[in-house]
């Protein structure tokens, strides 16, 4: 994986939105399965 030190703000953000939506999928998904 290459990184771009001048968006690495940027990219950071939104790797870290893209893991909140999983993890909220992922709880939804969990939650769903419970039921």
């Amino acid at each position: 994986m290459r990184m771009i030190k001048r968006n690495k703000q940027q990219s950071s953000e939104s790797s870290y939105l893209r893991v909140l939506a999983e993890q909220a999928r992922n709880r939804r998904a969990s939650a769903t399965s419970k039921k």
